[in-house]
């Protein structure tokens, strides 16, 4: 799209806003932004005409186009026909009172320019991780990065996690109303626990307290910790909106991973697969791992791509990786060229790991089909530029 095409874009999207008066919701944060999106949407489907779209799109344009319920950019239509299109969707659905909208950032001033284009109501961020090193040196600089959304809300919330010290730190900076969520006592949505279902590979029981009241409930279908934080979200939100909490919680037992993050999938050899391929941070690749460890099987293997754009702490941060892996794994294969650190700190642990080197994730997949075993249970994880999606597919149940 051309920039005569932009402006008229960002132009059709202030007017639609302006017009319908919807309440903006964007979330920001290194992960779980997508699951985010879809248990915020769960929790208030009965009350409340909410857009939330199931893709993670969140360039400038695709912003854009998922605040106007657009789903793709045809190129070969061009932005007068494209603004047509959301001109009829508009006449022939009922527009939205809530829209969500995933933000993030490729380099710094992202997200400064985005909110300068659309106001928010609500500023969600999820957790601050190590990413995109080559652009943004240090955790505190993603961190500031991120606080460019809540300070840019004039009239509204921000909703930030309370288990995070970088979100600790934006709240004197915030001026609007905050509520907080997480684990850490004192937190406005406090997970209080959050146990295994016995004898199952995915689900939690859980206790949540909400303003010294607890609410305790099942979630089936979630096999992470972490994706817990995309519920406490959305009750953080439903009481933003005067909710009802209980109906929320009973929706949000529906919840279900998106696609290639944290997902549970049946493989061949009646092997069990954690498709996390979706994308990899540090820190998210730890929480991976300890995942891959909480679960019951008869051997667990990680297969972990690079995780890349991680600059000068790139060798230091796999070899930590390894160290982690060693301890939770049996079978180690790694992909690309960073992770030869992993395989290598795996090796020289006080654990014993079988483990093993491949170049791209093309040539791992033939390999595996005769190598995994029934009960095993695999992780694959790794940036998305590693492909890792391939090797999923290659080993996926017929």
């Amino acid at each position: 799209m051309n920039k005569l095409g932009e402006q008229a874009l960002w132009y059709r999207t202030q007017q639609y806003i302006k017009e319908y008066k919807p309440e903006m919701i964007g979330i920001a944060g290194s992960i779980n932004k997508t699951i985010t999106k879809q248990a915020i949407k769960l929790a208030l489907k009965d009350t409340h005409r909410v857009r939330a779209d199931k893709a993670s799109y969140t360039s400038p344009i695709g912003v854009a186009l998922r605040a106007l319920g657009i789903k793709k950019l045809q190129k070969k239509f061009g932005w007068v026909r494209l603004l047509a299109a959301s001109k009829t969707k508009e006449i022939a659905e009922e527009e939205p009172d809530i829209i969500i909208l995933e933000i993030a950032a490729d380099k710094p001033g992202d997200i400064d320019a985005l909110v300068q284009q659309i106001q928010f109501n609500i500023a969600v961020i999820t957790r601050v991780d190590t990413k995109n090193l080559h652009l943004f040196q240090t955790k505190e600089m993603v961190a500031h990065e991120m606080l460019s959304l809540p300070i840019s809300i004039k009239q509204g919330i921000a909703i930030l996690n309370a288990d995070d010290p970088h979100q600790q730190e934006m709240k004197e900076h915030i001026t609007t109303p905050i509520i907080t969520y997480g684990k850490t006592e004192g937190a406005g949505i406090r997970l209080k626990r959050a146990n295994r279902i016995n004898g199952k590979k995915a689900g939690f029981i859980t206790e949540i307290q909400i303003e010294g009241k607890s609410y305790e409930q099942t979630f089936p279908h979630l096999i992470s910790r972490a994706q817990i934080q995309s519920i406490l979200i959305a009750l953080a939100i439903t009481k933003a909106q005067e909710g009802n909490i209980q109906k929320a919680l009973n929706n949000l037992r529906n919840l279900k991973p998106p696609t290639a993050n944290m997902e549970m999938k049946s493989g061949i050899n009646n092997a069990t697969i954690i498709d996390d391929s979706w994308d990899a941070t540090p820190e998210s690749t730890m929480q991976a791992i300890e995942t891959l460890a909480a679960i019951p099987a008869r051997r667990k293997i990680a297969i972990l791509g690079d995780i890349q754009n991680l600059a000068s702490k790139a060798i230091q941060t796999h070899k930590e990786i390894g160290e982690k892996v060693a301890k939770h794994a049996d079978i180690l294969i790694t992909i690309g060229t960073d992770t030869k650190h992993t395989q290598a700190s795996a090796l020289e642990s006080k654990f014993e790991i079988d483990a093993h080197h491949f170049e791209k994730s093309k040539d791992v997949g033939k390999w595996l089909t005769d190598y995994i075993q029934p009960d095993d249970l695999i992780l694959i994880k790794g940036s998305r530029a590693m492909h890792m999606e391939g090797v999923t597919k290659r080993i996926l149940a017929k």
